[in-house]
C-alpha cells in the first residue's frame, strides 16, 4: 500500500505544478503576447448567434487574414454557430484578446455578423511527455500523453484505447499493482505506438517551422 501512496502523492504534485504553470501562462496571455519555452495550442472560442448560412463543419479553415491561426466552425442550428480560432504550435504566443480579434474580423470577412459570446479558452501543450511506465499509477487521456503533438487532438485515441485498456484491466484485477500496472502501460504504449508518437513529434517540430501559408498548403 505506501508505495501506490507515494506514487499517488507524486502525481498530485505534478498535477499541481502543471496547473500552477498553465495557471501562470494564462495571466501572462492577458497582458500580451508571451514567447513560450515549449510549443503550445492555443485557442478562443464561443458560440455566434444569428443566420451563418453553412452546413457543414469548417476544419482548420486557413483562409482570411494571414495570422498563423486558423478557424474551426460547427453549425449547431440555422441560428447558432460555434466557432474557434486556433493558434497550433507557437512559441510567440497571441494574448487573448488578439485571439478574440483575430476571431471578430475573420467573421466579419465572412459576412458573419452576429452576436458573439465568447465562451472558451483553450491552452494545449503539444509535445506532452510519455508518462512513467515503470509507475505503478496508471493515467489516461491527456496525462498519459495521448494528446496528438501536431494537431491537439486526443479524443480518437482515447476512444480507440477505451476498450483494449479496459479488457487489460479487466485481465489484471487479480495481480499485485505493480504488475498489473505494467501490462496496462503496454496496452496503452506497445513499442509500435512509441514509434508512431516519435515521428509524430518529428512531425509536430516541421509544422511548427512553418509559416501561415505553408501550414495551410500542408493541412490541405
Amino acid at each position: 500500500v505506501a508505495p501506490r501512496m507515494v506514487y499517488t502523492l507524486g502525481h498530485l504534485l505534478l498535477a499541481l505544478a502543471l496547473l500552477l504553470t498553465l495557471f501562470a501562462l494564462v495571466m501572462r496571455l492577458r497582458r500580451g503576447s508571451v514567447v513560450l519555452e515549449r510549443p503550445w495550442l492555443l485557442a478562443i472560442g464561443g458560440t455566434l448567434i444569428g443566420s451563418h448560412g453553412l452546413t457543414a463543419p469548417l476544419l482548420m479553415d486557413f483562409t482570411g487574414p494571414a495570422h498563423g491561426t486558423f478557424l474551426y466552425a460547427l453549425p449547431l442550428s440555422p441560428t447558432e454557430l460555434f466557432v474557434e480560432e486556433t493558434a497550433l504550435i507557437c512559441r510567440n504566443a497571441p494574448s487573448w484578446s488578439v485571439l478574440e480579434s483575430r476571431l471578430r474580423d475573420r467573421l466579419d470577412g465572412m459576412g458573419l455578423t452576429g452576436e458573439l459570446t465568447v465562451q472558451e479558452r483553450c491552452v494545449i501543450p503539444m509535445d506532452p511527455a510519455l508518462p512513467d511506465l515503470n509507475s505503478a499509477v496508471l493515467a489516461f487521456g491527456a496525462a498519459a500523453g495521448l494528446v496528438h503533438p501536431a494537431t491537439g487532438y486526443q479524443l480518437a485515441a482515447c476512444l480507440a484505447l477505451a476498450e483494449p485498456v479496459a479488457e487489460r484491466l479487466a485481465a489484471t484485477m487479480e495481480l499485485a499493482p505493480q504488475a498489473a500496472a505494467m501490462r496496462v502501460w503496454d496496452a496503452l504504449w506497445p513499442s509500435h505506438r512509441r514509434r508512431v508518437r516519435a515521428l509524430r513529434m518529428f512531425g509536430a517540430r516541421f509544422v511548427a517551422t512553418l509559416d501561415h501559408a505553408d501550414q495551410a498548403a500542408f493541412f490541405d
